[in-house]
């Protein structure tokens, strides 16, 4: 009879224990984040936000290895996340969001999760959670939100899903915006129905009002300055000041990306009329142009002191080049396989 209730007793212990797991397992303990949070920069996420600075540390998605996230610490140390197909990487208060694109690198079977979606990672104990199963090119985290451009079968749609709550999802509009621009609980983007006008959206009241007109493309908000690259005038890169109304041409080519970091601007230059291909080092007042290389390159991601780019055609390699001094670029060659 002892035996027995020994046994009864043990079992009880282990469903008790068994349903406190799951329990604890349940609760979501994301914090939420103030209305001013942002993830990344705005032109590291226009360029695949393969490139994320948190603190002193680094984290970028390598495509030679899966694009998986690794984690580099200031002296070059590297660390591998478990987390692979990854791009348009956001950190904010210790965790880590992503977009994950099975087509990018090498979904293995069906048990390696979905092929695509949107998913959010503790960086204290690597618990990732699915927040959407949607496709999305472009994924921008403001307050304790994420907009994103969400690919369906059928349209694209500008889109929100909650950090915590996966089931507050709203599709804010039939445009699928290229989300990318925050700042300070606002969104910046270009119309792309009707105009080219540059709008403002607010996520405290889900309300946009226009922010200014032209024909624009790209648009970056920063410190008080509006970058844009300017379509009816041949694609110039430019710098509206909202509190003097100045606008500042930094390069009247044919410009098609960019990315800035400070009072430092790098873009490229694709002119097929003129046959002129290259990327650029200029100072956001356009007085400082420097070549960097002299053919097409792609997905400009600025972390720490540096610029990463890749030459178009070659997806699987990185390049680097400084923000100051010297403008010769160099192989990015992190030594991933001996992360651990």
């Amino acid at each position: 009879m002892k035996n027995q209730r020994k046994v009864i007793v043990s079992i009880v212990v282990i469903v008790i224990a068994a349903f406190l797991l799951v329990f604890w397992q349940m609760i979501d303990f994301t914090p939420e984040n103030d209305i001013t949070a942002t993830g990344n920069s705005a032109g590291n996420l226009y360029n695949g936000g393969y490139f994320c600075e948190n603190g002193e540390d680094i984290y970028f998605s390598w495509p030679a290895d899966d694009y998986n996230v690794f984690c580099m610490k200031p002296d070059g140390s590297l660390k591998k996340m478990e987390i692979s197909d990854a791009f348009s990487i956001n950190i904010y208060n210790n965790y880590l969001y992503y977009g994950r694109n099975g087509a990018k690198g090498n979904v293995r079977s069906f048990l390696d999760r979905r092929p695509y979606g949107i998913y959010r990672v503790s960086l204290s104990n690597g618990s990732s959670k699915a927040l959407n199963s949607a496709l999305s090119e472009y994924i921008c985290l403001s307050g304790s939100n994420l907009y994103f451009q969400e690919y369906t079968d059928t349209s694209l749609y500008f889109s929100r899903v909650n950090i915590k709550n996966s089931r507050d999802f709203e599709r804010i509009s039939s445009v699928g915006y290229p989300i990318s621009c925050a700042d300070n609980g606002y969104l910046y983007y270009a119309e792309l129905k009707e105009n080219h006008n540059i709008y403002r959206y607010d996520t405290r009241t889900g309300t946009s009002s226009i922010f200014y007109e032209g024909n624009c493309y790209q648009p970056i908000y920063e410190n008080g300055f509006l970058y844009f690259i300017d379509l009816a005038d041949g694609y110039a890169l430019k710098r509206y000041s909202t509190s003097t109304e100045e606008l500042t041409v930094i390069d009247n080519d044919r410009c098609v990306n960019y990315n800035l970091s400070g009072s430092v601007v790098f873009y490229q230059i694709e002119n097929p009329d003129t046959g002129h291909y290259a990327m650029y080092r200029n100072n956001t007042a356009g007085t400082e142009k420097q070549l960097v290389v002299d053919t097409s390159c792609c997905n400009i991601n600025i972390a720490g002191n540096y610029a990463y780019f890749q030459y178009l055609g070659n997806s699987n390699s990185f390049y680097r080049v400084s923000l100051t001094g010297s403008t010769e670029p160099e192989e990015f060659k992190p030594d991933v396989f001996s992360a651990k």
